[in-house]
């Protein structure tokens, strides 16, 4: 229900693991589940994890900064 109403917003916090590839893993599942829920244009992306932050930089950029380069919220 709550994916219908205009001003929501997804946070979306990926944890810290152990292991970089576990990491890179996670990163590319969320990627997934968040496209397949059609749910891109309203989710934004946390992590205390470096390497879980620039492996979705890498592999999502038109995602994080929209399409015109523009930040999410600019």
């Amino acid at each position: 229900q709550g994916i219908h109403v205009a001003p929501t917003r997804l946070i979306l916090e990926i944890k810290p693991l152990a292991n970089k590839e576990r990491e890179k893993k996670c990163v590319d599942e969320v990627l997934r589940l968040v496209k397949k829920y059609g749910v891109v244009n309203m989710t934004d992306y946390i992590s205390f994890s470096m390497n879980a932050c620039e492996y979705l930089i890498e592999q999502a950029p038109k995602v994080l900064n929209g399409p015109n380069g523009q930040r999410s919220g600019e």
